[in-house]
């Protein structure tokens, strides 16, 4: 599914964001590898700020922490790719808030956000009706 759209975008390199256990075990890396995509995964000394985002989602604290999405937008940018798949179920929470902010203009110029589940509940959808 994410294959396709890939192909049809001529999509060559992604950044994948995702909790720990699935950035070790290199789930999206391996599989979009096959695809001939290149995957950008944080380092593990990025761990640390990606669970603060994951935390920050389940604890609802987008709306009350000041400059959040801010912060999200700056740990994006030090990847120096602008497709982005969001390899954990917290991170399209955290960009709906986005939409809901006055940085949404910016991150939606900036950044093409790939989410996995969305993907898969389309292609069901298609299949089913």
């Amino acid at each position: 599914m994410f294959r396709k759209e890939a192909a049809r975008n001529n999509i060559r390199e992604v950044l994948i964001i995702a909790a720990e256990g699935a950035l070790l075990k290199h789930l999206y890396t391996n599989k979009l590898k096959e695809y001939g995509i290149s995957c950008i995964a944080p380092a593990e000394e990025d761990y640390k700020e990606i669970r603060y985002f994951i935390e920050g989602v389940k604890c609802d604290c987008l709306t009350r922490a000041g400059g959040y999405l801010e912060r999200f937008r700056s740990f994006l940018d030090k990847f120096h790719t602008r497709q982005v798949v969001l390899g954990c179920t917290e991170f399209p929470v955290l960009l709906n808030c986005a939409k809901q902010s006055a940085i949404k203009t910016e991150i939606e110029k900036e950044y093409v956000f790939w989410d996995p589940m969305e993907i898969i509940l389309e292609e069901l959808k298609k299949q089913l009706i």
